[in-house]
This record gives C-alpha cells, structure tokens and sequence, in this order.
C-alpha cells in the first residue's frame, strides 16, 4: 500500500508490475497462516517469576514493537511466549532513522502499558530493547536539551516507564527486527525467534545486552542552546544563601527529587524523609555543574561543540574535557595511574566561586582546621581539583 502510493497509483489505474508480482506472491503465502498454531497456555505452572520483554525496532519501511511473557517456576522451569506486537508502517514523508526507532520505543512503552492493564497477576519485572544506542542515549536525556519532536517523546517514554529498564541488543538478537523488515507466512511458521523469543530470554546466564550511551556532544537533535541554559542557575541565587555545603547539597538533592517525581509514574515516585547516596550525588554534580556553566561557559560552549579554547582561556594548560555527566574535567593529569577517575580527572572550579569557598571550608572543617597544604591536599583527593596551584590564606584557590 506504501508503495501504491509513492508510485502515485489512481484506483483505476494498474499497478506497476512489480508491485504486482510482490502482492501475487504475497496472495499465494497468506494460505500457509492457516497451518501456525499458537498455544493457548503462555506461562508455566505455578510461576513464581513473571517478567515482560518488549522489542523495539524501526527501519525506512515501517517500525513497531512485540512483547513477550518470562515466567520461571520454583525448579527454574522457564517458558518465553509471545503476547502480542504492533506495528505501523513508515510515513512518506522522510524520517531520519534515529526518530522512526524513538517512535518505535514509544509504541513499545505504549503497548507494555496497555498490557500492564490488561494483566490480573502481579508482574516481577519489565524490560524494554532497542538496538539504536542513539534512542538509549535520548532516553538518558533530559527532555529539556533535545529538539521538540524528541523531546516530547522521550518525555512521554520516561512518564511511563523507569529508564533503567530499557537494554541495548543487537539487531540479530532484536525480534523486534521482523517486524521492520517484514516477513512472509513461510518464514514466520519456521521463525522460533519471533515466537519464543531471543535465546538469551530463555538463558540468562548468556547475556548480550550493553549500554553504551553517546555524549551530549555526539547526540542528534540536540538544542544548539543547551548549555547556555543552565547558567540560569547562578550563585548568587540559590547557593549564596547557604554558608554549608552540606545543606547546600542537601537542599539540591530534595529539589531534584521533587523534579523527579513530577515527570514520572505514580508507581514509580521516590518518597520518605531520607534521601539516598545516588539522591546526594546526583545533587553535587548538579550544584558543580551550575558552578561551571556560569565561570565557565565560553570553555564548556567551545567543548560542547568540540571546538579548540581561546588563546586567552585561563585553562588552556589544561587540558579540558566533558565527561559523560557533562561536567568539566581536567584531562590529561596522571592518566596511566591507578587511582580513581575523579582523583586522575578532578573537576574544575573557579577561585572566586562561592561554592568553592564552601567546599574547601567543608574539607578544612573536616581535617579540624589543618593548615592551608593539607587542606588543599585533601581537598584535592577527597573531592576533586580547580585547576590551579596557589591557595590563599581564606582557603580560596587562585586561578
């Protein structure tokens, strides 16, 4: 039918001749769907383990998505049944690949939900696989630096679903690859793929998943404005109220949790009066991260578009990078060592900034008012680097 109407074909005009050969060909199979049968039966006895597998996959002729119920019972009997798949056909219109496979995990998000409703027993786990590591890379985004058509569906899939759970597999393990290629009658009646599943669901210990994400740098339909963004936050708005780091990080963290929970699932809300390390965490790097977007933003700008620094940048000598959290870094500093990525690779901070003074009189508070050389050493190991070699006598790094 898409080919009918790329070739611009009336109803009463024929056909082109291989297109008529493909439907002829096509109409002489359709008699083989008669002889498949599909148990009934999709779990074992008495399963313990119930999980959903949804496969997710596009190509320039059409996307879609299948899912498949695990169940394992007490003696690690386990069954892997296809449950149901959906598919639609690529729009006319051109579509890069990396948005018809988006459009295919959201259909994969949309379909396990409808399932979750349909489902009376209780559900162990479920998973989501795309073989597209720039989709895996979106969904690891926030919604707010990618383009609008990105972004609105990502912000949809992570409404739904935890990011955790979505896997990257191989296109020759994806059985949601026969949906986007397509497949006669004959082939499907022999394909054990598409009705039990990839071998590695019914053997776990052969696992082939890998996630591997691309940098914000490297990601398509990425806003050119991104960065820039986020020097919206300054501290002289939050952070300068704060004179502890601690309640600083504190405070950041539960914002985040608040932000967090707004954008997912009711199951899937994070609550209770303790954050977590991750929570605290991911609060630091978010206060860091301000901190240099706005001493720094010419610099991150520069790297953000893998351009070289201005002559006249104060971090030249250093050799600058992004890591994968978007903070910058210094490169190039005792990189064959043993030591730990943040120890070989410390964070750059500005020598003025107020959550630079906060940090180092943490760590001098820490050491019970050591002096300024074991403030800095520890300074250093402990958290991280601002790049420079001179400490004043308030503790404060020199650029």
């Amino acid at each position: 039918m898409q080919k009918l109407w790329q070739h611009k074909v009336d109803w009463d005009q024929i056909a082109p001749s291989p297109i008529i050969s493909e439907f002829i060909h096509l109409q002489k199979e359709l008699p083989i769907l008669a002889t498949i049968k599909i148990p009934r039966q999709i779990t074992v006895p008495k399963a313990n383990v119930i999980e959903i597998h949804t496969f997710s996959d596009a190509s320039t002729i059409a996307y879609g998505a299948c899912s498949y119920l695990r169940t394992v019972d007490n003696s690690g009997q386990c069954s892997v049944r296809l449950i149901c798949a959906k598919s639609r056909v690529a729009p006319l219109k051109a579509v890069t690949l990396p948005r018809l496979e988006l459009n295919a995990a959201l259909l994969a998000t949309n379909l396990t939900a409808k399932l979750m409703e349909a489902f009376t027993c209780r559900i162990s786990n479920i998973f989501y696989y795309t073989d597209s590591t720039i989709v895996l890379s979106w969904l690891n985004t926030e919604p707010a630096l990618l383009k609008t058509f990105v972004a609105n569906r990502v912000a949809d899939i992570q409404r739904k679903f935890k990011i955790e759970n979505w896997q990257h597999v191989k296109s020759e393990h994806n059985a949601a690859d026969i949906i986007s290629r397509g497949s006669l009658p004959s082939h499907l009646l022999e394909c054990d793929m598409w009705w039990n599943g990839p071998f590695f669901l019914s053997n776990p210990n052969q696992p082939v998943t890998n996630n591997n994400f691309l940098p914000l740098n490297e990601l398509p339909e990425v806003k050119n404005s991104a960065l820039t963004h986020n020097v919206i936050i300054a501290d002289s708005t939050i952070f300068e109220r704060y004179s502890n780091f601690d309640k600083l990080n504190r405070v950041i963290a539960w914002i985040l949790r608040f932000k967090g929970n707004t954008l997912r699932a009711k199951h899937d809300r994070i609550y209770g009066t303790k954050l977590t390390v991750h929570e605290l965490k991911l609060a630091k790097q978010s206060i860091i991260r301000a901190t240099q977007s706005v001493h720094f933003a010419e610099e991150i700008k520069c790297l953000f578009k893998n351009k070289p620094l201005n002559a006249h940048s104060k971090l030249l000598t250093l050799n600058p990078f992004l890591d994968s959290d978007h903070l910058l870094r210094v490169g190039g500093r005792i990189v064959n060592s043993n030591f730990s990525f943040d120890k070989k690779f410390p964070y750059v901070l500005p020598h003025n900034g107020h959550v630079t003074r906060l940090l180092i009189e943490r760590e001098h508070t820490l050491l019970l008012h050591a002096d300024a050389q074991a403030t800095l050493a520890s300074f250093r190991n402990n958290f991280g680097h601002c790049g420079v070699n001179k400490l004043s006598k308030r503790f404060c790094i020199n650029v």
